[in-house]
């Protein structure tokens, strides 16, 4: 067994899947703590680096907020190098930071300093883990010794059984952020029409957006922490989930988990035809990949007028989700990698 000490871990959605999740499933021992060095006095290197050290000798971390605190996370493990104690520095990296497109507004906080910042604690790094193969090959520009550890869903975080909704409006949602604003040329036309052509018995709701981005009439519903997510797909009872993604270098990198999620939440999913989506769906059997407006319309069609279709696709993606992102079944995964390094 491994001590394993989690640097800078918060409980939002990234830091679950990637941090939390992975890490409490591990088969080693884990310590997490959000901070290395009292801002509020003045401490020595030795004494930082012993403090770490007696919390584990895997080092493991996703971001850190400045360069002083990365010189003094380079400084403590080189400190203690030389008193024969060996620390092995893993770094996470779940998105690809460094091909944010334009309109994402992620590129407002990843300025030059950061992601230069960034690339430094990638090249620093004993191995880099990431989510998707595709991310794997661009990190391995920073740091050859990079492996890829996929997005996994826990079963006990959902609730399998669907209730009955009381509104008989097939539901049609899309859990949205800022970051997506790129991506609503995807899907705008497409979903104006289809919303237009089943307007009696279609309903639209964002997760997360604001009213005023389509041409008709939806639902804007408020985001909520992570901890609350399950909780609130399981409210909203989606019939059909979409997740429109523009084809790019950072969208390519980017996981199946709005796949995942969809498919424990119960709803019948329709994702865009790129990397994430494209190699996990089996098209028209566990969701549908969608390459154009026309095949949009047509995915959205085929599961609005067919419930047993949108039942059937669930059912498949499920079972799929749970044999292979599973990470009750993933655990030999995660243990090995920790064990061996």
């Amino acid at each position: 067994m491994r001590n394993i000490l989690s640097i800078y871990t918060k409980r939002n959605a990234v830091e679950i899947y990637r941090n939390f999740r992975p890490l409490e499933h591990s088969g080693h021992k884990v310590t997490f703590i959000d901070h290395i060095i009292d801002n509020k006095k003045r401490q020595r290197l030795d004494k930082i680096a012993e403090s770490l050290w007696k919390k584990g000798d895997i080092w493991f971390i996703k971001y850190i907020p400045n360069n002083n605190l990365l010189n003094v996370l380079c400084s403590a493990k080189q400190y203690l190098s030389e008193q024969g104690k060996k620390v092995t520095l893993v770094v996470d990296q779940d998105d690809n930071v460094f091909e944010l497109p334009w309109g994402n507004l992620a590129i407002f906080y990843w300025q030059r300093p950061r992601y230069e910042k960034q690339a430094s604690l990638l090249t620093t790094a004993d191995w880099v883990i990431c989510s998707t193969a595709p991310l794997e090959a661009y990190m391995k520009r920073f740091n050859e010794k990079t492996v890829v550890i996929p997005n996994m869903i826990d079963p006990k975080d959902w609730n399998l059984n669907r209730k009955k909704k009381k509104n008989k409006k097939i539901k049609i949602g899309w859990v949205f952020s800022q970051t997506h604003v790129p991506d609503l040329p995807v899907i705008n036309e497409a979903l104006c029409d289809i919303m237009e052509e089943f307007k009696d018995v279609a309903e639209f709701e964002m997760l997360g957006g604001e009213k005023h981005i389509f041409g008709f009439d939806y639902r804007a519903v408020a985001g909520c922490p992570f901890t609350e997510f399950t909780k609130k797909m399981e409210l909203l009872n989606w019939d059909i989930s979409i997740a429109p993604l523009t084809d790019n270098k950072f969208n390519e990198c980017k996981s199946n988990i709005k796949w995942l999620e969809s498919t424990m939440a119960g709803a019948a999913f329709i994702g865009s035809k790129v990397y994430p989506y494209e190699h996990s769906i089996k098209n028209g059997k566990t969701g549908f990949v969608c390459g154009s407006k026309e095949q949009w319309k047509n995915a959205l069609r085929k599961l609005i007028t067919d419930e047993k279709l949108r039942n059937e696709m669930v059912e498949n993606a499920r079972k799929v989700v749970l044999d292979k992102y599973n990470i009750e079944k993933g655990y030999p995964t995660i243990y090995n990698f920790f064990e061996k390094i």
